[in-house]
């Protein structure tokens, strides 16, 4: 993926993901994947993922102190985030997973740091650009 597609696709994904923060919802990775022709998983050096691009915009999100988008892209079955949410910037160091521990279920303490993340996102989304 050339540099400028892929500038173009974290662009349009950011901007889905702050109307749905608007609206204090949820998105599932396929809804924003599928549509865009974006890949769903595949090789870990491929820039060109949903969890890559969603995973620049956490980066971009953190650095620039605001809360983390990728809260609210969801599993459709149980509603949290991949486990590679908890390898980003913005973790507390006490919920941070190392790559080997991606897949492994969720604890307690992450899920309430998730929903506790989302509520920030929402209340972030809401109050900037109503």
């Amino acid at each position: 993926m050339s540099q400028e597609k892929g500038e173009y696709l974290r662009k349009i994904v950011r901007q889905r993901l702050i109307e749905v923060a608007k609206k204090g919802s949820t998105i599932n990775y396929k809804a924003i994947y599928q549509p865009l022709g974006i890949a769903r998983g595949g090789h870990p050096n491929a820039k060109s993922t949903i969890g890559n691009i969603v995973g620049d915009i956490s980066k971009s999100e953190y650095s620039n102190k605001r809360p983390l988008l990728s809260s609210i892209v969801v599993h459709k079955t149980d509603g949290y985030p991949a486990g590679n949410f908890f390898g980003l910037n913005g973790i507390p160091e006490q919920l941070q997973r190392d790559e080997k521990d991606y897949r492994k279920p969720l604890t307690s303490k992450e899920k309430e740091f998730v929903k506790e993340e989302q509520k920030r996102v929402w209340d972030y989304w809401k109050k900037h650009y109503a």
